[in-house]
């Protein structure tokens, strides 16, 4: 039985085996129409509204919406599915980026491996967990694709920083801004991480030498000056940034407990998920404290260190190992997460603690996986991974099979609106994923859908033409009149809201709000689908 073990886990066997897994893996986009996340009907609408202004003729879009022209960090994606979206319907580019996502990120992580510890092969498993992680459910789907080219950038400056020319540096110039574009904390962990790379190995080879002390600067110097094009951009950007939405904090005690229960990989169902979570915790930290007790062991002082700092120097020389610049960077992350605000306005956004905690993680297995482990010690860990992996995808997927008949109902509504109807989506879901959803109407033909939050924040490719649009009104009722807010313009002429969608169990509210929407409803609008989740209302000008 054991010679069968082996014979599989042969390096032909292995692999293949390691690509089942990311087949499984990639079961809940296969499966499904949709693959529903929060940002995602957003991110289809704003590419199919980018596909119209640049390649059709539509003059109600193009009233309403212009391309930025700002270089804003967050434009990745953006481009990138409306390349698919291009020659494929919405859902199939969605997929496919997915697809390419849920491939990438393992491959990637497993080419890392193997180029800092050839016989490290079977420790990239320790990433699939972190693939359907809370970002991903989130549709945060720049960060996640920034994550592979962190990977590649990191794997690209470890295989030719000590011999750094033109060509290597304009490569390294390239991924930078790459990532720049992606992603704005992951630009920044990037430096940190390739400046822990060359100190590490500065440190390690000599720490009095002339000439590595010139070597060093000069690979720093390299660096920062491979930084300087998207420095440049992103103080244009700090300088163009309209708005602040403020911060807001997680208090410290509530952040241990993110790392304990590695609460980034927590998406649907806390109570079901953060069992297998906090499992990976103590995984982690357990093969992280026979790491450090093995250093601690091996590391010796010479004797010829008289002083504290010598004797200092001396056990740092052997404690510190080839690779350990992962390990540096994990805990420069690990403050940063402590130290930075969960929210930071447009500087670099939202689920900052969220974000930050990943990437802890991913720097620690990084370390972790670049030390050489017993085999029992890898098969244990394979077992324990897979079993995390596998019961998080199926606690989710009930979950996922409902947000898909969800979206798949927006897309029958959809073919109810005329095109280039303006449609105002009104809101009382109390699950939180369905915050966008109304933004599924248009990912295949052109409508004006007021609930758009990428337009509204001018930190994605499309913005409003807010000198343009027309003061919007549901029957005489302005924006704001009472409860309700939408984009408008109260100095251009006034328009109709021709369709209102409203989403979740409209039915039961009573509060002021509701009972003067359903009045307007009643009096002005014409039901033209009624289910339980959804309803959808047209101006009866009659």
């Amino acid at each position: 039985m054991l010679i069968k073990v082996k014979s599989f886990f042969s390096a032909k066997g292995e692999f293949l085996f390691f690509c089942l897994i990311i087949v499984l893996t990639a079961l809940p986009v296969l499966r499904f129409t949709f693959f529903p996340t929060l940002d995602g009907p957003a991110h289809l609408y704003n590419s199919n509204l980018l596909q119209t202004l640049l390649f059709r003729s539509d003059p109600v879009i193009d009233t309403y919406f212009k391309i930025n022209t700002t270089p804003v960090p967050n434009w990745f994606v953006q481009v990138l599915l409306p390349l698919f979206n291009f020659i494929m319907p919405a859902q199939w580019a969605e997929k496919i980026l997915l697809l390419l996502y849920i491939a990438g990120l393992p491959l990637t992580f497993r080419y890392m491996v193997v180029r800092i510890n050839p016989s490290g092969a079977l420790l990239s498993y320790f990433i699939f967990p972190f693939i359907y992680s809370f970002m991903l459910h989130l549709g945060l789907y720049n960060f996640c694709f920034s994550v592979i080219l962190l990977l590649l950038g990191i794997h690209y400056w470890i295989s030719h920083h000590s011999n750094l020319g033109v060509y290597n540096f304009l490569v390294i110039t390239a991924l930078v801004t790459l990532v720049f574009f992606s992603h704005i904390i992951i630009w920044g962990v990037l430096f940190i991480g390739l400046f822990f790379i060359a100190l590490s190995v500065f440190f390690r080879d000599s720490v009095v030498s002339g000439s590595r002390k010139k070597i060093f600067q000069r690979t720093l110097l390299f660096l920062v000056i491979a930084y300087l094009p998207s420095a440049t951009l992103f103080i244009e950007y700090l300088g163009w940034i309209p708005k602040f939405w403020g911060s807001s904090t997680v208090p410290f005690d509530e952040k241990l407990s993110w790392i304990r229960e590695s609460r980034a990989l927590i998406a649907l169902d806390r109570a079901k998920e953060s069992f297998y979570t906090s499992s990976l915790f103590f995984l982690v930290l357990s093969l992280s404290v026979i790491l450090i007790y093995r250093k601690v062991s091996d590391s010796e002082v010479t004797a010829a260190a008289k002083n504290f700092f010598r004797r200092a120097v001396s056990f740092l020389k052997t404690f510190i190992t080839a690779n350990d610049h992962f390990l540096f960077t994990a805990i420069a992350v690990l403050i940063l997460f402590l130290q930075l605000p969960s929210t930071l306005g447009f500087i670099i956004g939202g689920f900052v603690t969220e974000k930050l905690c990943f990437l802890i993680y991913l720097f620690f297995i990084l370390w972790i996986a670049s030390k050489h482990w017993q085999r029992w010690i890898k098969f244990i860990s394979i077992v324990v991974i897979l079993w995390i992996h596998l019961n998080l995808i199926s606690s989710r997927w009930g979950s996922i099979k409902e947000l898909d008949e969800n979206a798949r109902e927006c897309i029958a509504i959809a073919e109810k609106i005329e095109t280039d109807a303006i449609v105002l989506p009104v809101n009382y879901s109390v699950n939180w994923l369905h915050a966008h959803f109304s933004n599924y109407l248009g990912i295949e033909k052109p409508l004006v859908i007021l609930e758009n939050f990428q337009a509204n924040d001018g930190y994605f490719p499309l913005v409003w033409k807010y000198a343009r649009v027309p003061d919007l009104r549901i029957d005489t009722v302005p924006s704001d009149g009472l409860c309700l807010k939408w984009p408008s313009n109260r100095n251009n002429p006034v328009q109709g809201i021709e369709y209102v969608l409203v989403w979740g169990d409209f039915e039961s509210k009573n509060d002021a709000c509701a009972l003067w929407l359903k009045s307007i409803l009643a009096e002005k609008y014409r039901l033209m689908h009624k289910s339980k989740i959804a309803g959808l209302y047209r101006y009866d000008v009659n």
